[in-house]
């Protein structure tokens, strides 16, 4: 049985990392759309339903954590696992995020295996 595909938004003003990102999430059989600020993830994500969002928290516009509340302000968001991708990485960082709404905290450099398990994962329990 092949795994489902995970609709993946990527998050990061740094044009670069974000696309990097998304093309190795694409490499990995899913779907990847990326946006460059937090006002954008926002729209992004009401229009597009991703099953996952990999998001920056220091944005324009919004930061990752006023993005990730409204974003969990949205009929279903509860569904939508929502990763800080970041490069602040202390217990209050990571207490931050999770108050924010976020699912997971991840410190930059992405740790691929751990990407790549939480891909399975999401793949496995998406509709």
């Amino acid at each position: 049985m092949t795994p489902s595909r995970c609709r993946v938004l990527v998050v990061d003003d740094n044009v670069d990392s974000a696309d990097s990102l998304t093309a190795v999430v694409r490499m990995l059989g899913h779907d990847a759309q990326t946006a460059y600020d937090g006002l954008a993830a926002v729209e992004m994500a009401a229009e597009l339903h991703p099953d996952l969002i990999l998001m920056d928290i220091t944005l324009p516009k919004l930061s990752g954590y006023e993005a990730a509340a409204r974003i969990r302000q949205a009929p279903d968001s509860e569904r939508i696992v929502l990763v800080a991708l970041t490069g602040w990485g202390r217990e209050e960082d990571k207490r931050e995020a999770l108050a924010a709404g976020f699912t997971h905290h991840f410190i930059k450099p992405v740790d691929f295996p751990a990407l790549k398990r939480l891909l399975a994962e999401t793949s496995a329990a998406a509709p």
